[in-house]
């Protein structure tokens, strides 16, 4: 579960350094949540593939949110 718990985290803390760079160049609130949420969609995604590849992660409340955050786009 450590593992797991930081390949999420390294993605999470990656997503906060977009969301600071955004802030810096000083775009609007609508543009930095539209971006960040793609791209939390995409690496939580992306990370949950590679570390749940078993049938039984796919009932993952993670697993789910990011299956929902992907198609809300």
């Amino acid at each position: 579960m450590d593992r797991n718990a930081s390949s999420l985290q390294f993605f999470l803390d990656r997503a906060e350094a977009v969301v600071s760079q955004e802030k810096r160049t000083r775009l609007g609130s609508h543009a930095i949540r539209q971006r960040v949420r793609r791209y939390n969609a995409n690496r939580i995604q992306e990370a949950l593939n590679t570390v749940y590849a078993s049938h039984a992660s796919r009932l993952h409340p993670a697993w789910r949110l990011a299956q929902t955050l992907s198609r809300s786009r």
